[in-house]
C-alpha cells in the first residue's frame, strides 16, 4: 500500500477532504506509524492531534524539517529520542559582545549572554583572563580587580544541559588610572610677550583631550587647546584654573586637576630669571619630556646643570644646552619621587629653579 508523509499541519484541512471523503479516491495513507492522542487529546513534544482519527501528526516546519518517510520493510514507530530532543531547539550561541576596557585597581563587571539549546549552560576560559579577574562559571559574570595594565585574550566556552558546546574568542584591555600629571604650577607667563605651556596625561588610552572645567578661566588672552597646550599673549593677572582630561577608552576616564599661573616682572630687555615653577609627574616605563623655561637677556644661551644634591629619576637626564628633561623612567623609579634642583648660567650670572619634585607612578 502506498505512504504518505504529511506536510505542514496548515495543508491539511485542505487534503483530508480528499483522502477521506472522496469515494472515488483509492489512495489510503498509512497513519499506523504515528502515536495516538492520548484522552484528551494530547501529543508528545513536535507533535498535534488530528481529532477525527486521534493520531499525532508531527508539526512540519514550526518545529524543524519533517520526518522522512520510512523505508520499506520498517516496521515505523514514533522518531528517536534524540530527534524529539533536537525538535524545535534554537543553536547555542553566545551573543555577540565586545568587552569594554578595564582599569587598573577598579572592580570590572562583565555579563555574557548566551541563547539557544537548553538552559542552563556552563561557561569555561581558555587561556589567560586579566589577573584579577574570574570567570562565574554558572552565571557566567567575569568580575573582580584587575591588577596588571595591558591587552588580553581568551576563549569562553559554553555548554549547555544537553552538552552540546560552542565557543568564542574574546579581548579586553586593562589601561593605569588617568591621571593629569601637571605641572601643578605652570611656568610664570610674561605680560604682553607669547607664551606656551605643555600640560600632560599618564594612564588611560590616548589620544588624550584637554579643557577647562569653568570656560573663559584663564587670564585674558590665554587659551588651552585640545592637546594640552596653555597658550597666547595676556597682560592680565594670574590666576588658579581647574582643567579635566578625558581619555579615548571604552568607557572614557575623566581626571580633573587644578593649575595655578601667575605672571612674571622679568623683561628679556634687562632682566635673567627662572620662569619654571614645577615639572609634571612620570610614569614608569612611559617616554617623559618637559622642557624648563627662563627668561634671558637678550636672549643669551646658556647652561644647565642639575645641583650636587639633586637627584634626577632612573632614566631620565637633562639636556645641558635647552634645559630639557626627558628620557623614560626605569622600574627602579615607579612610586618614588625625585627632588632636585636645576641652574641656568650664562655670562651675566646664574640663576636657579624652585627646589623641583618629579614624581614616578
Amino acid at each position: 500500500m502506498s505512504r504518505w508523509v504529511p506536510g505542514p499541519t496548515s495543508r491539511l484541512p485542505l487534503l483530508l477532504p480528499l483522502l477521506f471523503s472522496m469515494s472515488a479516491c483509492v489512495f489510503v495513507p498509512d497513519l499506523s506509524r504515528f502515536p495516538s492522542c492520548d484522552d484528551q487529546g494530547g501529543c508528545p513534544a513536535g507533535f498535534s492531534c488530528l481529532p477525527p482519527e486521534r493520531i499525532c501528526l508531527p508539526d512540519c516546519g514550526a518545529r524543524g524539517p519533517c520526518l522522512p518517510d520510512v523505508p520499506a520493510g520498517d516496521d515505523g514507530g514514533t522518531p528517536p529520542p534524540a530527534q524529539q530532543g533536537d525538535a524545535g531547539v534554537d543553536p547555542l550561541l553566545l551573543e555577540e559582545e565586545t568587552l569594554g576596557d578595564g582599569v587598573e585597581g577598579v572592580d570590572y563587571p562583565f555579563q555574557f549572554r548566551a541563547r539557544g539549546g537548553t538552559p542552563p549552560y556552563t561557561f569555561s576560559l581558555r587561556g589567560e583572563p586579566p589577573p584579577g579577574l574570574r570567570l562565574d562559571e554558572a552565571r557566567g559574570s567575569l568580575s573582580g580587580k584587575p591588577t596588571t595594565p595591558g591587552e588580553f585574550q581568551f576563549t569562553l566556552g559554553l555548554v549547555d544541559q544537553e552538552a552540546r558546546s560552542t565557543e568564542r574568542t574574546f579581548s579586553v584591555r586593562i589601561h593605569a588610572p588617568l591621571i593629569l600629571a601637571g605641572p601643578g604650577v605652570l611656568a610664570d607667563f610674561p605680560k604682553g610677550d607669547p607664551y606656551t605651556e605643555q600640560l600632560s596625561a599618564l594612564g588611560g588610552r590616548p589620544p588624550y583631550r584637554f579643557e577647562l572645567v569653568q570656560p573663559n578661566s584663564l587670564p585674558a588672552g590665554l587659551v588651552l587647546t585640545a592637546n594640552g597646550y596653555v597658550q597666547g599673549t595676556s597682560s592680565a593677572a594670574g590666576t588658579s584654573f581647574e582643567v579635566r582630561v578625558t581619555d579615548d577608552a571604552r568607557p572614557a576616564q575623566t581626571a580633573t586637576l587644578l593649575l595655578q599661573l601667575t605672571t612674571t616682572s622679568c623683561s628679556s630687555l634687562v632682566d635673567t630669571c627662572m620662569r619654571t615653577r614645577s615639572v609634571p609627574a612620570g610614569k614608569e616605563g612611559v617616554s617623559y619630556a618637559y622642557s624648563m623655561q627662563a627668561t634671558s637677556l637678550s636672549g643669551t644661551s646658556g647652561t644647565w646643570k642639575v645641583d650636587a644634591n639633586g637627584v634626577l629619576p632612573p632614566g631620565i637626564g637633562l639636556d645641558p644646552s635647552t634645559g630639557r628633561l626627558s628620557g623614560t623612567p626605569t622600574a627602579a623609579a615607579k612610586g618614588s619621587s625625585y627632588d632636585f634642583t636645576l641652574t641656568r648660567t650664562d655670562i651675566f650670572g646664574s640663576v636657579k629653579t624652585p627646589p623641583l619634585r618629579l614624581q614616578v607612578h
